[in-house]
């Protein structure tokens, strides 16, 4: 399975002292953890990324592990969290030109926006117009249909309906 795969390449990293992989691979597992539903472990396997990342002194992708602990963080309905994570994400993604994280992020800190404070549905929803062009001028769809999900899940947030169903017909398209 996938997780003992992860596993093993963790434990391969560490003999190899590979460490400027290594914490990219406890958030990988960190998230194959997250699509498997333990939460708890997801973040302590992430967290040991950010953690191996900070002791190697690099800001490349710190975005990565900002952006799955914000996903994360919505699944535990910790809004306040998920909000500050997609938005240390978002500046981190910007700061190192990571366009694919600063999608992910935008498209993360609009929908958090929004569940944190519905008056400020605008600037969520124009968050995650702005990272699902992004994707598209990057030529990933699959990632845009995350886009169009969590916009559909924002309005849907906000009792907006006929605009939830439209955005999850488009999610639904490009998926």
């Amino acid at each position: 399975n996938c997780i003992m795969h992860i596993r093993n390449g963790i434990m391969n990293l560490e003999k190899a002292k590979a460490h400027i992989y290594l914490h990219l691979a406890w958030n990988i597992s960190g998230l194959g953890h997250y699509l498997l539903g333990y939460l708890d472990t997801c973040f302590k396997h992430i967290e040991k990324g950010i953690e191996i990342q900070r002791e190697l002194g690099i800001a490349f992708l710190f975005s990565f592990h900002k952006a799955h602990l914000s996903m994360a963080y919505l699944e535990a309905s910790d809004i306040k969290n998920a909000k500050n994570c997609a938005d240390v994400a978002l500046n981190s993604s910007q700061d190192n030109n990571e366009k694919y994280f600063e999608a992910l992020s935008r498209i993360l800190l609009g929908h958090s926006m929004v569940k944190s404070d519905r008056s400020r549905l605008n600037e969520g929803k124009e968050h995650i117009l702005r990272a699902i062009k992004m994707l598209d001028e990057l030529k990933i769809k699959s990632i845009s249909a995350v886009g169009f999900y969590f916009l559909g899940q924002t309005y849907a947030d906000v009792s907006q309906k006929d605009m939830a169903k439209k955005s999850f017909k488009r999610a639904e398209v490009a998926f």
